[in-house]
């Protein structure tokens, strides 16, 4: 079920929801035919064919998934269109797979995009359902991106000795016609994606976003940045998600409709102290 009501501004929180389940549908859909396609052009038996329709099944489930959600099994134009859409249609006519593993990789990481602004809207709209749903599609795109990346070291190998272009490395394996390069890049490229993680304030304590309009935090002046930093005067010890439970924690040690001290730091290092209530819990 989307969820009902109205949101300020006159938008429903259902078609907010709906118009991004469709816009990643739509995406799933068009990946899942270029990896058809590109699978049914890979050799047969070899590891890039497996890869390739694993993926395939992957974005079939997802759509399925979204589809039971939408309750439209047979949905056909599920989706808005993009300039990114239209990459792994691009590489289907391609005639180099590195290039069209490059444009499927590319609507992976939108599609991946468009499931983390999904799963934004499912915790700001609380919505239980797709809070499931949406973080779980994010981060199998996130694996399948990065095994399209592991597989491009053996598919330019491939293509440079379909060009009789030949190793040219001068390691003591390249001497018996045993190359290691396809092992080394591909090592190299998954080593690469550590590096690519998020890195957030380690100062304990969390950092708020625009306060609702109406609310004690808005009233009082604070604004998006400020940082929440104790809680009835005991610093908050943890950050991200771990601050948000050690929150939520503290303000339930209160009944509902009893007040308690917060602590807010402005961005030039000032603390000053809000007291408010308990006034809603789910």
């Amino acid at each position: 079920m989307l969820p009902s009501g109205v949101m300020r501004g006159g938008r429903d929180p259902g078609a907010v929801l709906e118009h991004q389940i469709r816009t990643v549908l739509g995406l799933e859909l068009e990946i899942a035919n270029s990896l058809s396609w590109q699978m049914e052009h890979a050799p047969p038996g070899t590891e890039l064919r497996a890869a390739l329709a694993m993926l395939r099944d992957d974005c079939d489930a997802r759509a399925r998934d979204l589809r039971s959600y939408l309750h439209e099994p047979d949905l056909d134009d599920a989706a808005p269109s993009s300039a990114v859409t239209a990459m792994p249609a691009e590489g289907r006519s391609t005639a180099s797979p590195s290039e069209a593993l490059c444009l499927i990789a590319a609507a992976y990481g939108l599609a991946a995009s468009g499931y983390a602004v999904l799963t934004a809207l499912s915790f700001r709209l609380f919505h239980p359902e797709l809070r499931e749903r949406a973080p779980r599609h994010l981060e199998a795109h996130t694996r399948a991106i990065g095994l399209l990346h592991s597989l491009l070291a053996g598919v330019v190998v491939d293509e440079l000795d379909a060009h009789e272009l030949d190793c040219r490395c001068i390691c003591p394996m390249c001497s018996l016609g045993a190359c290691g390069c396809t092992v080394a890049g591909r090592a190299t490229i998954e080593g690469s994606w550590p590096a690519a993680e998020v890195g957030h304030s380690d100062h304990p304590g969390l950092n708020i976003t625009t306060p609702r309009r109406g609310s004690p935090l808005a009233i009082s002046g604070a604004r998006g940045g400020d940082r929440l930093v104790a809680i009835d005067g005991l610093p908050l010890t943890a950050t991200g998600i771990d601050a948000v439970i050690e929150i939520q924690s503290a303000i339930r040690r209160h009944e509902l409709g009893e007040q308690f001290v917060v602590t807010i730091c402005d961005a030039a290092g000032q603390n000053r102290d809000l007291r408010v209530a308990h006034v809603s819990d789910y």
